[in-house]
């Protein structure tokens, strides 16, 4: 007797019941060609394939668990509409500007000189005293404490679950080595190891880097971060 194809409907029935993965391995696969789509289409643009599909997939598992049966709309026709928010994933990230060499250099420079006085004074240094020791005016030290403060906190040390979800965050940290270059999957691993912050110095030291090299790395790693769309 030949046994009959389960409909979308029951499948995802199935695994709505359990919650198990061998429930949802079915599902994914019935819907592969979804995700295959927006690679088809988005897969021209400057964001890396691999953070496509990803994106893919977990717009696809949302459109499962918000599903609704008794809304009388198809399994098929509610993840067509969650996969609608490609195009805006696409067109917020594929003109993610780089941090420019030159500013790269400028936060190497103030790093090192912060981590001199620190060492130096036996405390954080003021911004009166960066601001002499760099030879830059207040306002360029309190402009560059603001974007250290913003773009290198969250995303490599203690991420807020509200900005990130343990899934997907575990998602990145599983996929990100991959579109990372060999000194950028080094500094990762040692950061993700970490049971606490460490100085560009003391990765560099670490890792048998320098602290230019250190960070540079911590830069691009923020920027492939980024590009999956997790921190906003």
């Amino acid at each position: 007797m030949v046994r009959e194809v389960m409909t979308d409907e029951e499948l995802w029935e199935q695994w709505k019941k359990t919650h198990r993965e061998k429930d949802l391995l079915p599902l994914l696969e019935r819907y592969e060609p979804f995700v295959n789509k927006q690679l088809a289409i988005f897969g021209q643009t400057n964001i890396s394939p691999t953070l496509i599909k990803a994106k893919a997939q977990m717009n696809l598992i949302d459109a499962f668990k918000t599903y609704d049966p008794k809304q009388g709309v198809k399994l098929n026709t509610h993840v067509n509409w969650h996969m609608q928010k490609m195009k805006r994933f696409v067109t917020t990230h594929q003109n993610f500007a780089r941090i420019p060499e030159p500013m790269v250099f400028r936060i190497s420079e103030y790093t090192q000189a912060e981590d001199k006085l620190t060492h130096r004074l036996g405390r954080a240094p003021s911004i009166k005293e960066l601001a002499d020791e760099l030879k830059w005016p207040l306002s360029h030290v309190e402009r560059m404490q603001k974007v250290l403060r913003k773009d290198l906190s969250l995303p490599l040390y203690d991420l807020d679950p509200a900005q990130v979800q343990s899934s997907q965050w575990n998602m990145i940290q599983n996929m990100l080595p991959y579109e990372l270059g060999d000194k950028e999957v080094k500094v990762f691993e040692a950061i993700s190891k970490a049971r606490k912050p460490l100085s560009d110095n003391a990765l560099a030291k670490k890792l048998n880097m320098s602290p230019f090299e250190v960070r540079k790395s911590r830069l691009a790693i923020i920027d492939k971060v980024k590009q999956f769309g997790q921190i906003q």
